[in-house]
């Protein structure tokens, strides 16, 4: 197991797009933040002299492992990371978790899983008039949006909506009404293949109109013409059968799994 950098992009990247939905975070962060080790650090375990696993850590916020096979380094690996690093999560994917095995279970909670899911446009039709793409004109809306629909999470940072949008780290998409903007929805980590969606949020008084669902497929349908596929995650009944119902179809189990701390 060792720290990669650049002379390693190349294998890096090979061995990554194996599964480019997979590793969709893995791919989107090596294209926004290259091998910055003050933002991420890639860490590459081999054998017989290819790459075989990969373990990312993103911040202080998560590791996320990817591996075709589980050597006792990689396993040695986590143990010092979670040792080191104040990380919150270990996001990983259900092949990678089945083959992590009991092994991982002395650093996570309980196992929680969503689904992972990726768009094909299908001939569902909906109308997506009252949709586009937000400006960072937008940021204060979309914080305080965000922030009334996901209580649970801290406050969203205006500037910081603001400049990811002017960056293009962050695309958003809103329905307007009477010239406020009532719901959004983003996209992130996007590379060649595909990109995350997320913040989907809607106000209150606002919702149960599909307007979600107009601003999803809008957003979902630009990707999709642009070359690229939506990937998104949820553990929701009701929200599976709305993206699924425009054509987003369950691809794997994603574990976003808090660690013990």
């Amino acid at each position: 197991m060792k720290k990669l950098n650049q002379d390693n992009e190349a294998e890096l990247r090979a061995f990554l797009a194996v599964e480019p939905h997979y590793n969709l975070f893995l791919i989107g962060d090596l294209d926004a933040f290259g091998f910055d080790d003050t933002i991420q650090t890639y860490y590459g375990d081999y054998k017989d002299g290819e790459l075989v696993g990969v373990i990312f850590r993103f911040r202080d916020d998560s590791i996320h492992i990817y591996a075709t096979e589980i050597q006792e380094s990689l396993i040695v690996m986590i143990d010092k990371l979670f040792k080191d690093l104040p990380f919150k999560r270990i996001m990983v994917t259900k092949p990678t978790m089945d083959l992590l095995g009991d092994h991982i279970l002395p650093y996570i909670q309980e196992p929680r899983p969503t689904t992972m899911s990726v768009y094909t446009p299908n001939d569902f039709d909906v109308d997506t008039y009252s949709v586009q793409r937000l400006d960072a004109t937008f940021a204060a809306q979309i914080a305080h949006i965000e922030t009334l629909a996901f209580a649970s999470e801290e406050s969203r940072d205006v500037d910081r909506i603001r400049t990811g949008i002017e960056s293009g780290e962050r695309v958003v998409y809103g329905f307007v009404e009477d010239g406020n903007v009532v719901t959004v929805a983003s996209y992130v980590a996007q590379t060649e293949f595909s990109a995350m969606i997320v913040g989907v949020a809607t106000l209150e008084d606002a919702r149960k109109k599909g307007y979600a669902t107009q601003v999803v497929k809008k957003l979902s349908d630009d990707l999709y013409a642009a070359g690229k596929q939506g990937v998104l995650f949820y553990d929701n009944p009701n929200a599976a059968r709305i993206y699924e119902k425009m054509g987003y179809a369950p691809l794997t189990q994603y574990f976003m799994n808090d660690v013990k701390r």
